[in-house]
């Protein structure tokens, strides 16, 4: 997984792990609601993220939210949806998080292993399995990191925007749903 998304760090490594566990996590918690997924509310996201992301360092979620990032605009690169020198749009980008989210980084290395046609075979399958509507993964952990302290997003915030200038790309947010 991290060879396939080229995060050689040890840092990052665990950032991957922590991923897996959080997206394991998440999906106990939505698959035992007994609640339709439209009337969960912004209370019970915050108690889900309070729940999850405590148990975490600091550093370990510093380090998750350009690794997430990282691993959807890998995710729609594997699908033939984004290419370096090319922004993302943000409604595509939403679409590859909720995957992440719900089958966590081991996602990538199922789409790595499969040609283009298998791969978007493979995803219209999974898709069926959750239709919920998960929020963004860094958009969950920027808000827990705000918890803990001020100025907690400047590192994270840095790798992010040399990410975007390595691949020459943009999250594009015009007419985001």
């Amino acid at each position: 997984m991290a060879e396939v998304c080229n995060l050689t760090q040890n840092a990052k490594i665990d950032a991957l792990y922590c991923i897996s566990h959080v997206s394991n996590e998440v999906c106990k918690i939505f698959a035992a609601l007994t609640i339709p997924p439209e009337d969960v509310t912004e209370g019970f996201v915050r108690e889900v993220r309070n729940a999850i992301f405590e148990p975490l360092s600091t550093e370990q979620l510093q380090q998750m939210v350009p690794t997430c990032i990282r691993l959807v605009f890998k995710a729609a690169e594997l699908l033939g949806e984004y290419y370096p020198g090319r922004p993302l749009h943000m409604n595509t980008y939403t679409t590859y998080n909720k995957f992440l989210v719900a089958y966590g980084p081991s996602l990538i290395v199922a789409l790595d292993e499969r040609k283009l046609v298998q791969r978007q075979e493979y995803l219209v399958k999974i898709k069926a399995l959750w239709e919920v509507d998960f929020p963004r993964m860094h958009d969950e952990l920027i808000r827990y990191l705000e918890t803990r302290g001020k100025g907690l997003m400047t590192e994270p915030g840095i790798e992010i925007q040399q990410f975007f200038q390595e691949e020459d790309t943009f999250l594009d947010m015009r007419n985001a749903e």
